[in-house]
């Protein structure tokens, strides 16, 4: 798959019909049939277009200057020689690279020059460090090498070169790029000669770019003379007549593809271009300057960068300036939509343009008549260009791949599709919802956050809002393979400081702080950002930026990965120590400072008798309560924090019953619930869902087939029962239930499913109905018409969906025990002359208090055997209902008590469950434990790990929670999972009805675990970060 195998000649002539323009008196079209290269086409221009503007800029005495293609072409000749005297005059074309920051028109001469020499030129950003500049010189094996002027630049050089030298490698010679001076002195003198006559042949290399490498080292993409030119016809698709339109470029670099392709326009079209005046040294860009430089030059339109445009959005005298251009494009990285939103609706045409060095010109950035501004995130696709769009599993999202045409070829290979070459384009984009043609970005395909929790941060909008605030110059979200999100701040230099000054910190993250809000608002809850997990770079480690001035992600993250453990340890360990302990912990001072201190962590208000669990608080949020308590005690009371336990915030989930607690414990009134006043309260549940059933009224018959309602298929086990549901031919319907989210039930369930190992596509059967509901509400939060639908038809509820947190007191619990109640209301509502059968998925856990040492029968327990944990004691509840309910009701429930259910066929197994912590702990540990019936030893030998004996490994457990001290709990269990797991002693349940009901569960039917198993579950682990 080589691109240079590509070449198609004649190049047919490009005829669509453009808007607008004025037949040009000085500009005559070239022949663009590839009978010449880019070099030889500014050589015609001399020629036959000599008087042509191709640059207007500002001189020193304030007045606009223009340098004609006759003055540019002259230039291009004079960089030649004064850089070919230079050189080993041994007729041989070398690959010479640029590292400069040179002002546009001076930059663009010397490559110009080079090429109509016949050398290969490899233009490489000046914003890379060292270390990546020695890379690429070795990697495109680099002959010369011409430096900016600057002194950094130059420095730079230098490092790198040495670099080579030290690793043994082939150093290239080197030189300063030639003055704006030297150049066009040597072009206007009297007896001035051109270059001799070059044969350019279209395969021949003529310009390397590189990627940006925001995630690794930037990865070098060769051109050969005939891309070069097919970039330069992509102009001829722009929807209207470029010839003689003034394009402003003052903010786009030459050594980026961006800056590159109005050069080869302007060839081909007639373009004019306006910039900076040739200078050495060249001068500093600024959104200011770059604004100026487009208003005194009578720019038609602007090709600029977002954070440019961000800025002028926040003056209004910028804002009029902005105006009265025909257009503002951006591209290189995302513009806010709020500022994209907010400039258009003051009337500037802001348009996006999309384009990537390894394929050229994604996108037309010049939209014709009728495109409406609220359109403006869509770009119109460059008919030049073949694109094939792959959909993800949802059909929402597309991924592009470009494959060879006439005019236009990928300058990279990296995929293939219907058996031709392409590009894949790691970028989710979204088509326009009416407009064939067009699409916008949405993200990268590569960015994902996979949180230790399964859930999946999208970083890409989430920095967006925050790189709006003026403070800030760019932001990088992180958190793979840890429970909560965290964002790096790269502050603007005016606001830059030392983040080990405490004070400044707190100041910086408070003036953020409405940003990280908006953020916030915006996304998910496990994405959201809590004021203690914003890290600000140092100016001691400097972010590294690419080419487009993005961070590089892989190697800032990598860079701050000490400061981003350190964070997380810290916030384990974090309070809210701006809210004063109360003078005295009396019941009333307490509740005033418990309803402070909620009110301040929780994104919902809560009341003094709401569960807080109920109203979004989640871990990290319990962790802060908890340590902001045991701060405000150890400081201001005489209390014995030691004797607190830990999980006070769950076991007292509301305001009322905290202050209670906390004021009980510092007057040592404190009443420990004993056993019995566990089961009285779980009795007391179970009473109040079993009062007052709904009578069955059957009308019609039971249909022969069935139609089933089921909630829980995120899971592993809701996932595997959703795939065989649909694939039973006795199922004629299924409707899924889902908690509401920010994604599509669709999205999450291929998502789902294809991690899973199942197929995604299943879920686009005719027989399925997804659905997002509130499974606390009588009616689920669905339609009138919706719920009358399933009543009338479903046979069957299977209802496997359940918070699972060990942590939650059982009143926590109250909404998931409730919705049994309601599905047991919709079954005895149904029309059927047997109503729907229910099935709960119950747990091991209810029964984990029975130690006779021989196999649980599969029947109804006492609440006693329960008690331990809220998790615990709620599903007892749930199977209690269900035991009144048959006892009551025509209904026959289901009760499935599941334990430890392996990984699904991906190999895909959630990291948080028992099996895995205690992996992961033998890991940590060095050693498995030697337990029978198990399959510890298969993955002792996959990962080169002794088994040794349990007592010791209970030692060994033991003397790690020793070594942990008083240390973060948040990141020992993360570091050490067995540490929270309850590792041994799992009671064994007997399985007779079972198997009688399900042969498939059979010893005989079912087949064994072993080592392909192990590896598919070690190598999922080793996937998502947990091992």
């Amino acid at each position: 798959m080589n691109p240079d195998d590509h070449i198609v000649l004649p190049i047919p002539q490009v005829t669509i019909d453009v808007q607008g323009g004025k037949p040009s008196t000085t500009f005559k079209e070239p022949p663009l049939d590839g009978s010449l290269a880019l070099p030889n086409l500014w050589d015609w221009h001399l020629k036959h277009s000599p008087d042509h503007p191709l640059f207007h800029y500002v001189d020193t005495d304030a007045t606009v200057k223009t340098l004609s293609w006759a003055e540019a072409t002259r230039a291009m000749h004079a960089a030649g020689q004064l850089i070919h005297s230079r050189l080993k005059q041994d007729g041989s074309r070398q690959t010479i690279a640029i590292l400069a920051a040179g002002d546009y028109i001076t930059f663009l001469v010397v490559l110009m020059g080079l090429l109509r020499l016949g050398h290969n030129v490899f233009l490489i950003s000046p914003r890379n460090s060292p270390a990546t500049v020695a890379h690429l010189l070795a990697e495109v094996g680099v002959t010369y090498l011409i430096v900016g002027p600057e002194e950094g630049i130059r420095n730079s050089s230098q490092i790198a070169l040495t670099e080579l030298a030290d690793e043994g490698l082939s150093v290239p010679g080197s030189s300063v790029m030639p003055t704006p001076d030297e150049i066009f002195s040597l072009s206007a003198a009297s007896d001035f000669s051109l270059l001799p006559p070059v044969e350019l042949k279209l395969s021949d290399p003529a310009v390397v770019l590189h990627t940006s490498g925001s995630s690794s080292f930037p990865k070098p993409v060769p051109m050969n003379h005939h891309r070069l030119l097919l970039w330069g016809i992509s102009g001829k698709f722009c929807p209207i007549n470029l010839t003689g339109l003034r394009l402003s470029t003052h903010a786009v670099p030459m050594f980026h593809a961006m800056g590159l392709i109005p050069t080869v326009w302007a060839a081909t079209t007639g373009l004019e271009l306006n910039n900076f005046r040739p200078q050495t040294p060249s001068p500093s860009i600024t959104a200011a300057i770059v604004l100026e430089a487009c208003t005194v030059t009578k720019s038609d339109r602007m090709l600029t960068v977002a954070t440019f445009i961000e800025e002028w959005s926040r003056e209004p005298e910028s804002v009029e300036r902005l105006k009265s251009l025909q257009g503002v494009i951006f591209g290189g990285a995302p513009l806010s939509k709020e500022v994209g939103n907010y400039l258009v609706s003051q009337g500037v045409g802001v348009h996006s343009a999309y384009g990537l060095a390894e394929c050229g010109t994604l996108s037309m950035c010049f939209p014709p008549a009728g495109v409406t501004q609220t359109d403006w995130e869509y770009l119109n696709v460059n008919d030049g260009m073949r694109v094939k769009w792959v959909a993800d599993e949802a059909g929402e999202m597309f991924q592009p791949y470009i494959v060879p045409s006439v005019y236009s070829v990928p300058n990279v290979f990296n995929s293939t599709i219907d058996g031709e070459p392409a590009f894949a384009i790691s970028d989710w984009v979204a088509r326009h919802p009416t407009k064939p043609g067009y699409f916008k970005i949405l993200d990268r395909l590569d960015n994902q956050i996979i949180h230790s929790t399964g859930e999946k941060t999208n970083p890409g909008p989430l920095e967006s809002i925050i790189n709006q605030d003026p403070r800030v110059r760019s932001s990088l979200m992180f958190g793979r393979g840890k429970f909560n999100a965290g964002i790096l701040v790269d502050p603007r230099p005016e606001y830059a400081f030392d983040p080990a000054n405490e004070a400044k910190l707190i100041q910086f993250r408070n003036d953020l702080w409405p940003t990280i809000e908006k953020m916030n608002a915006y996304a998910p809850q496990h994405s959201r950002v809590f004021k203690e997990m914003v890290l600000v770079a140092s100016p001691s480690k400097p972010v590294e930026y690419t080419s487009k001035l993005t961070p590089r992600r892989g190697a800032t993250l990598n860079a701050y990965a000490e400061e981003i453990e350190a964070i997380y340890t810290a916030v384990e360990n974090s309070n809210q120590a701006d809210i004063p302990p109360p003078a005295a912990w009396d019941e009333a001072s307490t509740l005033e400072y418990v309803r402070a201190l909620i009110s301040k962590v929780l994104k919902n208000p809560a009341t003094d008798t709401d569960d807080i669990f109920q109203r979004g608080c989640d871990s990290l949020q319990a962790t802060w309560i908890r340590n902001s308590i045991l701060h405000a005690l150890r400081n201001g009371s005489d209390v014995d924090v030691r004797k607190i336990p830990n999980n006070f915030v769950y076991e007292h989930p509301t305001i009322d019953g905290l202050a209670k607690f906390l004021s009980a414990h510092a007057s040592n009134d404190l009443d420990v619930p004993s056993v019995e006043d566990k089961v009285a309260a779980m009795l007391a549940m179970a009473h109040k869902y079993t009062t007052s059933f709904p009578q069955h009224v059957p009308t019609v018959p039971t249909p022969s087939k069935d139609t089933v309602l089921v909630t829980g298929t995120t899971g592993g086990l809701g996932a595997s029962v959703l795939a065989n549901l649909i694939r039973s031919d006795n199922v004629i319907k299924v409707y899924v239930l889902y908690r509401r989210s920010s994604q599509s039930p669709v999205t999450r369930q291929k998502s789902v499913l294809e991690e899973r190992g199942y197929d995604a596509n299943l879920v686009d059967h005719e027989k399925v109905v997804l659905l997002e509901a509130d499974l606390s509400k009588p009616d689920f939060g669905l339609s009138s018409e919706v719920l009358a639908e399933i009543r009338s038809s479903i046979t069957h509820i299977m209802h496997i969906a359940y918070r699972v947190n060990w942590s939650l007191s059982l009143t926590s619990f109250d909404s998931d025990v409730h919705t049994v109640r309601n599905f047991v209301d919709l079954a005895l509502s149904s029309p059927h002359q047997t109503p729907p059968r229910i099935l709960i998925t119950s747990s091991i856990a209810v029964v984990a208090g029975i130690h006779t040492g021989k196999p649980i029968k599969e029947e109804p327990v006492a609440p006693e055997v329960a008690v331990d944990n809220g998790y615990s004691e709620s599903k007892w509840v749930c199977e209690r209902i269900l035991e009144i309910c048959a006892a009551k009701t025509p209904l026959r429930p289901v009760v499935v008590r599941v334990g430890q259910i392996t990984g699904s066929p991906s190999g895909a197994w959630n990291p948080s469950e028992w099996f895995p912590s205690l992996v992961r702990s033998s890991v940590y540990l060095g050693a498995f434990p030697e337990l029978k019936e198990s399959i510890l030893d298969v993955a002792a030998k996959q990962l080169k790990l002794p088994q040794i004996s349990q007592a010791e490994w209970v030692g060994r457990l033991k003397k790690s929670a020793e070594e942990f001290g008083e240390g973060s709990e948040q990141e020992m269990t993360r570091v050490n999972p067995g540490l929270s797991t309850e590792a041994f002693g799992v009671p064994v349940l007997d399985t007779v009805k079972t198997e009688a009901a399900a042969k498939s569960l059979t010893k005989e039917e079912l087949k064994g675990l072993g080592a392909e198993d192990v590896a598919s579950w070690l190598g999922y682990w080793k996937k998502v970060a947990f091992l």
